[in-house]
């Protein structure tokens, strides 16, 4: 079959929907390989078709090898390939963000990029949908890199960000300048556990601010403001308005696009190389289940903080 492809939305030059694709279609190498052209063109894909766990799984392995949990418990029975995500009312934590009770919410952030090896995306589907709230926001890099001034690229190229472990949303350096966040209920002891081996499991690392899809040499704004710490080399309050600008100027509204979940036949695929996202919260007596499957893969642009000052240091010196 040839695929039924439509514009995702009409304000955003990039994603695209792909409707009645089947996991049959999977067999024929043209339509895997139009698909894959497609993430790389639009880095967000929204599937609306009948879904099965094997459909979600097939579909997620034509864009890349594919990480299971390691934690049995978290992985949805029968398929250790599908992240089962449940947000209950009675044992979840609860934000105020802006003034409003959430759960099951996130800031924008990149997936893993606290860490040297970030996966390349993954496949989200609501299984069960909330009677309010519960979208999920993606907004495109390339788009956020393409509008910024141009004085402002030149400032920024060649620049690296460090990034650091905040299991606690509250201690995140820009996100509290971008929302105004509170706790409301959590399992105070997990947090309290996590932060115990921050430092020791996941020290700092360092990605660059700026770089070049491979595909098609278009430019990223490669920055999470969720975790970001520092600019690398600059000076701390020079660095911190940079990144409290380059948060607010990925972060408008008028970037973002919001998929409103309306079936559990649909599954939506992002780049997560290229693309920032939010779980936007329901409300706190809402419960939502959501399936994810996770792409590996590493940019291979990212390291250590250790490491990236261990090489560059002579380089420099000399």
């Amino acid at each position: 079959m040839g695929l039924a492809i439509e514009q995702l939305d009409p304000k955003r030059r990039s994603g695209v929907r792909v409707v009645g694709l089947t996991e049959a279609d999977l067999a024929d190498a043209g339509i895997c390989e139009q698909l894959r052209a497609l993430w790389v063109e639009h880095g967000l894909i929204h599937f609306r078709s009948k879904v099965t766990p094997q459909f979600h799984v097939a579909l997620s392995s034509v864009f890349g090898a594919l990480e299971s949990h390691p934690v049995k418990e978290y992985q949805l029975e029968g398929h250790p390939q599908i992240l089962n995500v449940l947000f209950d009312p009675d044992d979840t934590d609860l934000w105020s963000v802006d003034g409003e009770t959430l759960g099951a919410w996130t800031p924008w952030h990149s997936d893993l990029i606290f860490m040297a090896s970030i996966n390349h995306g993954g496949i989200l589907r609501a299984h069960e949908i909330a009677a309010k709230g519960g979208a999920t926001g993606f907004i495109d890099k390339i788009e956020a890199y393409d509008r910024l001034p141009d004085d402002v690229k030149a400032r920024i190229e060649g620049l690296d960000v460090v990034y650091k472990l905040r299991i606690d949303f509250r201690d995140q350096k820009i996100t509290p300048h971008l929302f105004h966040i509170d706790l409301v209920r959590t399992h105070q002891q997990r947090i309290e556990d996590v932060r115990a081996r921050e430092d020791r499991d996941y020290p700092p690392v360092v990605h660059p601010l700026v770089f070049e899809q491979p595909e098609t040499g278009r430019k990223v704004l490669n920055f999470s403001p969720t975790m970001a710490e520092a600019i690398h080399g600059m000076d701390p309050a020079e660095g911190q308005d940079l990144m409290l600008y380059l948060g607010r100027h990925i972060t408008s509204p008028d970037l973002a696009y919001y998929h409103d979940w309306t079936t559990p036949d649909e599954m939506v695929l992002w780049d997560n190389w290229r693309m920032l996202h939010q779980a936007a919260g329901v409300p706190a007596d809402q419960r939502r289940v959501v399936y994810r499957t996770t792409i590996a893969g590493d940019y291979r642009r990212g390291s250590t903080l250790a490491d990236y000052e261990r090489t560059r240091v002579p380089a420099m010196a000399g």
